[in-house]
């Protein structure tokens, strides 16, 4: 019984750390939103939570796959999303790195995933302060020789 509080424990620290990140893509209006990086943390966290004790030396493999069926959501994004080159590129990075968060969160390291989340959203906030933008639509290979 005292588990299974620590794993809900774990998983709404996780949804509030994924919640932050999320915010921030919904207020440029880009992508997911706040409940999209809310459920990826909370699937990874509850994943890792729920899952290692049964498999502790299978840790790595549940980990693994966490990681890797999140870049396959990342995947879905940037083809839905694809018009014209590569968009959704930042979206499905941020994504990644919140099934991250929650693997450390799931894990028990609060401190690192809180760090974490704190890191993206200030990479993903930069974009305001930053003096060199990089929103062109011109082509990669303009000027190039044919």
């Amino acid at each position: 019984m005292l588990y299974e509080i620590i794993v809900v424990f774990r998983v709404c620290i996780a949804a509030v750390l994924g919640f932050i990140v999320g915010a921030e893509r919904k207020r440029k209006k880009y992508g997911a939103s706040g409940r999209t990086y809310s459920l990826v943390a909370i699937g990874a966290a509850g994943a890792v939570a729920t899952l290692a004790p049964y498999f502790p030396n299978g840790e790595a493999t549940i980990i693994g796959g966490v990681l890797t069926s999140i870049g396959f959501l990342g995947a879905g994004l940037i083809i839905k999303q694809n018009t014209e080159g590569a968009s959704g590129l930042t979206t499905a990075a941020s994504l990644w790195a919140t099934a991250v968060m929650g693997v450390m969160v799931g894990s028990g390291h609060y401190f690192s995933a809180a760090a974490l989340s704190i890191l993206v959203f200030l990479v993903l906030s930069i974009n305001r302060f930053w003096p060199f933008r990089y929103e062109t639509k011109e082509p990669l290979d303009k000027g190039l020789p044919k």
